[in-house]
């Protein structure tokens, strides 16, 4: 619900922008919107709820309760004393969709697009708030990536006139930019759940992923427990 709460929001704030839209149209996106927002507001408001009772978190974090089952993919790669990362990472998304759906002055609307994901890649470095290493390096990335393609939107827009040969070559290099990303991202996901967790249906990934890095932990600090002795 979460992934499509993105283009859902930029398709119905676009669509009130416009004023030859139908009351039909503008009744099923505002719809659409609410039910989509009251949804994630009221589980994610449960979930902190829940995180902040005693054993929340393990019933949070656990597969054998009606929370990790149905909601664990909002939150389950997320540390787990940093579970309230869920509001930032969803408002984000509003923010985003606001800003590109009622956003059309050029200059203002890419100006806040960068500002907002260089904000999320600085708070994502020093809040740290994914439980392992890898899924907070995937993430710089991504919101590294996403700056980057912003600040090379900037000549495309009108009131700068840059030539026509120029905006191909800043094209390219968005495309070579984001193709290169995706690359990176599905090796360092290969290599971090393997190619069996991709190909095989498995709701529980970040779960198991989870418990296997709690594990190695363990074992490696009962191996160096045992050779101080």
């Amino acid at each position: 619900m979460s992934l499509g709460l993105g283009p859902l929001t930029v398709f119905a704030f676009f669509q009130w922008t416009q004023k030859c839209i139908s009351a039909t149209i503008a009744f099923i996106t505002a719809a659409g919107v609410f039910m989509t927002a009251a949804s994630l507001a009221v589980v994610s408001f449960l979930i902190l709820r829940l995180a902040f009772r005693p054993n929340g978190i393990e019933q949070l974090f656990s597969k054998k309760t009606t929370y990790g089952r149905r909601w664990g993919a909002l939150y389950d790669v997320l540390h787990e004393r940093k579970v309230v990362f869920i509001l930032p990472d969803l408002l984000v998304v509003v923010g985003r969709s606001a800003v590109i759906g009622f956003g059309h002055s050029g200059v203002i609307q890419v100006g806040i697009l960068i500002a907002l994901e260089l904000a999320l890649c600085i708070t994502l470095f020093i809040y740290k708030p994914f439980y392992s290493t890898g899924y907070n390096r995937v993430n710089y990335v991504l919101a590294g990536a996403r700056a980057i393609s912003q600040i090379l939107h900037l000549p495309f827009i009108p009131q700068l006139e840059v030539t026509d040969a120029t905006s191909k070559a800043i094209g390219l290099a968005i495309l070579v930019t984001n193709s290169v990303v995706a690359f990176v991202i599905f090796v360092l996901t290969v290599l971090k759940l393997g190619w069996g967790k991709l190909w095989y249906r498995n709701k529980h990934v970040a779960l198991e992923s989870r418990k296997n890095l709690k594990i190695s932990h363990q074992q490696m600090s009962s191996e160096n427990t045992e050779d101080q002795f």
